[in-house]
Formats: C-alpha cells, sequence, structure tokens
C-alpha cells in the first residue's frame, strides 16, 4: 500500500491532520495506533520528561507527527482451526514507513499471529503483533490489537 498527499499551494506542508502515520490494527500490528512515521520534538514532553528521574527526555520528547508518504505490506496466512465455528488462526509479517521520504532502512517491521472469528455481526480479529528489530523509541515489546472486519 503507498500513499502520498501534497499541499496545493506550493512550498508548504499539507496540513498536520492529513499526514499519514502508521500503526495499529490496519497497517502495523505490532505497534500502537498511529506510533509510526516522522517524528517531531515536543517542547511539552521534553519538559515533563525531565522532571522524571532517569527518563531519556530527548527520546521522550520526540513524537509521532507524520510524513507525506506512507509505504506498507502485509503478509499473512491465514488456516482454519474450528471450522464449525467459524475460527480461523493467522501468522503475519507487517513492514512499512511513513515519512516525507520512504527508505527502506527507516522501515518498521513486526510478526504476529492472532484469531479470527466469523461471528454473526461479523469478522471479530484477535492478533497480538511483536515489533521486530532495534527501535528508536519506546515500543511495547507486544501489542494487541482488537478488531471488527477484514484486514484487507
Amino acid at each position: 500500500n503507498y500513499g502520498f498527499i501534497t499541499s496545493n499551494k506550493p512550498g508548504e506542508e499539507p496540513p498536520f491532520s492529513e499526514l499519514f502515520l502508521l500503526g495499529g490494527a490496519n497497517s502495523l500490528r505490532g505497534y500502537d495506533w498511529f506510533s509510526v512515521g516522522r517524528r517531531k520534538f515536543s517542547q511539552t514532553a521534553y519538559n515533563e520528561a525531565v522532571a522524571i528521574p532517569g527518563s531519556d527526555a530527548n527520546k521522550i520528547a520526540m513524537k509521532p507527527f507524520g510524513g507525506t508518504q506512507q509505504l506498507y505490506y502485509n503478509l499473512e496466512f491465514q488456516f482454519p482451526m474450528i471450522q464449525e465455528a467459524g475460527i480461523n488462526g493467522v501468522v503475519f509479517y507487517d513492514i512499512g514507513q511513513a515519512e516525507n521520504q520512504v527508505k527502506p532502512e527507516d522501515f518498521q517491521q513486526d510478526v504476529g499471529f492472532g484469531v479470527r472469528w466469523f461471528s454473526p455481526i461479523g469478522p471479530l480479529r484477535f492478533e497480538w503483533g511483536f515489533p521486530v528489530g532495534p527501535q528508536d523509541y519506546d515500543v511495547d515489546p507486544v501489542n494487541f490489537q482488537f478488531a471488527i472486519g477484514s484486514p484487507f
């Protein structure tokens, strides 16, 4: 999946609310919602972090801001577990990034597994994702995602 956005005013960046961020049940499942992408320094977060003994204030102050491009790929294998109940298992691998210039060395990756139940109200997804590789920022070692509907 590739996305690109530009401003209709030359030399200006699109509004913050329109920039791309990845993470969550519909993109990079091993990361929190909207936590993967270009980051900017937040003076407010820095001031709060400085007051916490032993914290890395500079690292904490870098907050997800979003980029003008996104590129991500989801690969998954779904298999039947309890066919009579409409329950399937899934294993997956996700990779992607949201930056102003998407470069392979900036990509974030995750792997995981999950259960899908094709319930009377629609498909329910229960998935656990695990970030892979070195992390520049604090990320949870495991992320649980719940979603209603198909992933793609």
